[in-house]
This record gives C-alpha cells, sequence and structure tokens, in this order.
C-alpha cells in the first residue's frame, strides 16, 4: 500500500487488540541482544509510555523478558492471580492484566510482541497467546522483508549513482583524451609544421645546379635545428624517458626545465616529493608541471618561472609562477592556445583534487594544483 512500516505496525496492533480483547498492544524490539525498547503499538497514552523503559535481555537471563525472547516462554498474568514477579511486573507497568511472546522471524528473534489490560474479567486466555505467536511471526516475517526491500532499494539506487558516475568518467575522460589530441595537434602544427613549411619554402631558393643562396641556407638549417628541437620536446612530454627509474619525477623535470632554460627562460626548482609514489602519479604530476611550463614558454613571455612541490594536507601541491605577461583570468577560456590549461584543470578535478589560476595582465601568472596521494 505505500504505507511506513510504523503504520503498518499501528495497523497490525489495532487488529490484534481486537482479537485478544485487549485495551493496548505493544511491539518490543530486541536492541543491540541485549535490551529491549518499546517499538511503537496501539492503544498507548502519555501515562503509559511515561511507565515504559528499556529493559535488559540476553540469550543467557533468567529474567522474563529474557526467557519470552530467547527461550520462547508464553508470559501470562493478571493482579487477581495474587503477589509475585509477576505481580510485581504489572505495578511497574500500571496495567492489571499482560500477556507476552516472542516476535520472531524464524530462528531470528526481533523481540517481543504484548497485549496489556483485557476487557475479560479472567484476564487473558491461552487461545490469546496462540494468536499474539501467529501475529508475531507475520510481523516478523513482514519486517525481514522491508528490510530486505529496504537493503535492495538502497543497492539499486548505489549501484544507479555508480552507474551515472561511470558513465561520466567516461564521458570525462573521452573529452579528456580527445582534447589532448587537439592540443597535440595544435601545438604540432603551430611549432614544427609551421618551421617545416618555412624551411621548405627557403629549400625551394636553393636551385639544384646554382650557386647556392647563404640566406636560405643558414635559415633552412636553423629551422630544421628548430623542428628538430620542438620535436623532441613534444615528444619528451609526451614520454619522458627517465620517468620510470627510481628518481624519474625529479630528473624529468630537470630535464624539461632544461629546455626552457634554453630558450632563455630562467628557472627555480623546490621539490620536497617522495620518490616512493606509483609511477601513475609521478606521470600524473609531470604532465600537470609540463603542461604549466609549456604555457609559460609559448605565451607568457616571461624571463623567469618558479616551480614549487610539496606534500600538504595529504595531496601533492604544485604552485608554478611566471613574471609574465599575465591575462585576464576571466577571459582565459576564449584565449587561443590555453587548450593546456583546461587540460591541466580537468586532470586535476577527475583525480579528485583542485585546481586555480590567478592572473591578471602585466604582473604574470601563478596556477596551483593539489591532487591526493591516496
Amino acid at each position: 500500500s505505500g504505507e511506513s512500516l510504523t503504520t503498518f505496525f499501528h495497523e497490525l496492533s489495532k487488529t490484534i487488540a481486537g482479537l485478544v480483547d485487549a485495551e493496548k498492544v505493544l511491539f518490543w524490539r530486541l536492541k543491540d541482544q541485549t535490551t529491549l525498547v518499546p517499538d511503537g503499538g496501539y492503544g498507548l497514552t502519555r501515562s503509559f509510555e511515561a511507565r515504559l523503559a528499556p529493559t535488559r535481555c540476553e540469550p543467557a537471563g533468567d529474567d522474563i523478558a529474557s526467557r519470552v525472547v530467547f527461550q520462547d516462554l508464553v508470559f501470562r498474568a493478571a493482579r487477581q492471580d495474587g503477589p509475585s514477579e509477576s505481580g510485581d511486573l504489572l505495578e511497574t507497568l500500571g496495567v492489571a492484566s499482560a500477556i507476552s511472546v516472542p516476535w520472531r522471524a524464524g530462528n531470528a528473534r526481533l523481540g517481543m510482541l504484548a497485549a496489556y489490560n483485557s476487557w475479560r474479567r479472567g484476564g487473558f486466555l491461552r487461545e490469546d497467546a496462540w494468536v499474539l505467536q501467529k501475529a508475531g511471526l507475520a510481523a516478523g516475517l513482514v519486517t525481514q522483508l522491508w528490510h530486505a526491500q529496504e537493503d535492495l532499494r538502497k543497492s539499486v539506487d548505489r549501484l544507479t549513482k555508480v552507474d551515472a558516475a561511470r558513465q561520466l568518467l567516461l564521458k570525462n575522460m573521452t573529452t579528456v583524451v580527445e582534447k589532448e589530441r587537439q592540443r597535440f595537434v595544435a601545438e604540432l602544427h603551430d611549432d614544427a609544421l609551421q618551421k617545416l613549411t618555412a624551411a621548405e619554402m627557403h629549400a625551394a631558393r636553393l636551385e639544384p645546379g646554382g650557386l647556392v643562396d647563404t640566406e636560405a641556407h643558414e635559415a633552412l638549417t636553423r629551422l630544421l635545428a628548430d623542428t628538430e628541437t620542438a620535436l623532441r620536446r613534444l615528444v619528451f612530454e609526451v614520454h619522458p624517458p627517465s620517468l620510470e627509474s627510481p628518481d624519474g619525477l625529479t630528473r624529468s623535470i630537470n630535464d624539461r626545465l632544461a629546455m626552457l632554460n634554453a630558450s632563455g627562460i630562467r628557472s627555480e626548482l623546490e621539490f620536497a616529493l617522495p620518490e616512493t609514489m606509483s609511477h601513475e602519479m609521478k606521470a600524473l604530476i609531470f604532465r600537470q608541471v609540463a603542461e604549466a611550463i609549456g604555457n609559460v614558454e609559448r605565451h607568457s613571455k616571461a624571463s623567469e618561472v618558479k616551480i614549487s612541490l610539496s606534500v600538504l594536507d595529504g595531496g601533492v601541491m604544485g604552485t608554478i609562477s611566471d613574471n609574465g605577461v599575465g591575462f585576464a583570468v576571466a577571459e582565459k577560456s576564449n584565449l587561443p592556445g590555453h587548450l593546456g590549461l583546461q587540460a591541466l584543470k580537468e586532470r586535476s578535478l577527475m583525480s579528485g583534487g583542485r585546481y586555480k589560476i590567478e592572473s591578471q595582465p602585466g604582473v604574470g601568472s601563478r596556477i596551483e594544483f593539489w591532487i591526493p596521494l591516496d
């Protein structure tokens, strides 16, 4: 019917009360296999509920509650039966009669089902115990079914979220790979291929059998050397050969900085990372640093750059700052040649980290990323 389990127990308690002629019916739930706690019912008043309190209930206990729950005792008592342990219990609860049976589902002990204050003058009957036992078994099965359905619903929700996350991750990875390809093609086109095109034009000036055009020859030689340098740098950034060695991350970053220094940009490196990191983590950090350095090299017109790598809050904190021309951060997504910055950002976020860039025209740039080690 779509109602809650609490509503079900209330309606069931009302039905049971009518079947056994009881004023009140109460479910006692077993908590942590050591305590019985009231768990709702029918005909419960504030004054009666004020008398209810959690009670000890253990498999080896010899008290009434423990014997009912764990030893299948059927408890029946009325005040006219005279003074006894049962009479003290009735006095504590403020009722004239009571009956209780185990609340179970198969071998699983869920607690106790009790009825109080029989409308009959002689109190509750043996037949009433049979009704309560059947109701207790039915309620136990419904309870287990309800919890099984809840567990199933939660499992379905978790699987749905996991599948949605998997699809999002696949989409993001596809996007990142495609952007990496675009960046690679853009760098190849804007650098090496343009130099080769210029070299081809100078080569056309060198006619076979004619006089050597010294100017064209020198320009051709210079362009071919620059093309070789650009291609070597591009191949190095894709897969630095020394990255897999024990001190590979430090060596790879220093090798990349040597290329940067050769272009006239001074560099300073502060490195405080453990070399025991996985190869995947080293590769990720190198790509982040290489991406930032490449951006400085191509666009910043800087004369110096500072790189800092350290462990902070269980992750790797990296900062790359330069003294170049800078740019308006709000407009960086519209600036040409900034695919690398977008890739740097997406790698940080997909690894569970964060990313920040600070820059203003004329005051340089500062890129910061944090990637968790776990």
